[in-house]
């Protein structure tokens, strides 16, 4: 069984096997290379960097929000690991593009350069960030 790295210190992780028994999909199976378990390790990293430090994060600091989800863990754990799943499932179906600057080369030859904003919405789930807007408490919530 992979994990993500503890180093980040996320306070709610999914591991490969309850991503195997939530979607069928082997990690080891599906991600290309031959590295094994690193290879699976560094998929739960990303997958967890986008929904933490992207979306979660993004959105007040991070002492506040794992003190949050701390605190409310027994409601949003739940929500969580669904979100984590959707966005391994948006990876693996989309691949990922985390890393592109945003500059496209179009079949012409011409430079077609795309907002980060454009590039956000193709790197994060939907389903994540639908999910996540409506838990209780919010954690997508920013305040006023």
């Amino acid at each position: 069984m992979a994990t993500v790295s503890e180093l980040y210190g996320y306070p709610v992780t999914l591991d490969s096997d309850e991503f195997l028994n939530n979607t069928g999909i082997d990690l080891r199976e599906e991600l290309e290379g031959d590295d094994g378990e690193r290879k699976v390790t560094n998929f739960l990293n990303t997958i967890h960097s986008l929904i933490y430090d992207n979306l979660i994060y993004s959105t007040g600091s991070k002492t506040i929000k794992n003190l949050m989800i701390e605190e409310f863990k027994e409601d949003l754990q739940g929500d969580i690991k669904k979100a984590l799943i959707f966005q391994g499932q948006y990876l693996l179906d989309n691949g990922d593009i985390s890393l592109w600057n945003g500059v496209v080369i179009t079949a012409n030859g011409t430079a077609d350069v795309k907002e980060s904003k454009v590039l956000y919405q193709k790197i994060i789930a939907p389903a994540a960030v639908n999910l996540l807007m409506n838990t209780a408490p919010p954690l997508l919530y920013m305040g006023e």
